[in-house]
């Protein structure tokens, strides 16, 4: 097992959760699409150390509440949004974290308005009809 995860285990994870969990649809694209307007954070540490970020477009984190509150969009607010993100990263990050050296424990996850993806190598980026979803998966 080795202590980095390869885009296409990323990809997997990611595109399950956002479809089977939120019936939301990515396409993975190389092109990063500026600032996310909010994100959420959690960290893994033990056998592994680093954190994983899930950021969108706060209309993408509006959708994937709505749809996890089976509600409108236009119901939806700040505190909606954060606690479906934090969700998202929590599942996420329990599923790449079986993929990582183990013992290792979840940290609680932490949202936060924006987040500047940078051409990391750790970083992918898909596209939705809401705007883009990044996902970074970094060691400490």
């Amino acid at each position: 097992m080795t202590s980095t995860l390869k885009h296409e285990v990323i990809n997997t994870v990611t595109e399950q959760v956002w479809s089977e969990f939120l019936g939301i649809s990515l396409a993975p694209t190389t092109t990063t699409q500026g600032e996310a307007e909010c994100a959420s954070s959690i960290s893994i540490e033990g056998a592994w150390n680093g954190a994983v970020i899930v950021a969108c477009s706060r209309q993408l984190a509006r959708q994937a509440a709505a749809t996890m509150y089976c509600c409108p969009v236009a119901e939806i607010d700040d505190a909606n949004w954060r606690e479906t993100l934090n969700e998202v990263a929590n599942i996420m990050g329990g599923n790449l974290k079986a993929m990582l050296p183990a013992p290792s424990s979840l940290g609680l996850p932490e949202a936060f308005d924006t987040w500047q993806p940078e051409n990391d190598p750790n970083t992918v980026t898909y596209m939705s009809a809401e705007g883009p979803l990044y996902v970074t998966v970094f060691p400490a």
